[in-house]
């Protein structure tokens, strides 16, 4: 019984951390995919590395926790970023 309790919590928190990462994935898409939309926005100094560098940990994140297609969107956006960076 007691094994059955901490495999249930176990499962729930897996599927805690799973929301919380597909959260944060969306918020960090929404937050910098609107830059990257906008025409008149320029990375500026190490703006871009920081962006770059939370973009790739959180899709590293949700490649971990099995979420595949976030972290797809997530490497499209920081493909977006270099290139907007480059210009």
């Amino acid at each position: 019984m007691a094994e059955e309790s901490r495999s249930e919590f176990a499962d729930s928190t897996d599927d805690v951390k799973i929301h919380e990462v597909a959260a944060e994935a969306s918020r960090l898409q929404m937050k910098i995919g609107r830059f990257v939309d906008d025409p008149n926005w320029q990375i500026v100094g190490f703006e871009g590395e920081d962006y770059m560098a939370e973009i790739w940990e959180l899709a590293k994140q949700c490649e971990a926790v099995g979420l595949d297609a976030a972290a797809d969107r997530l490497h499209q956006l920081g493909r977006d970023v270099m290139r907007r960076w480059a210009e």
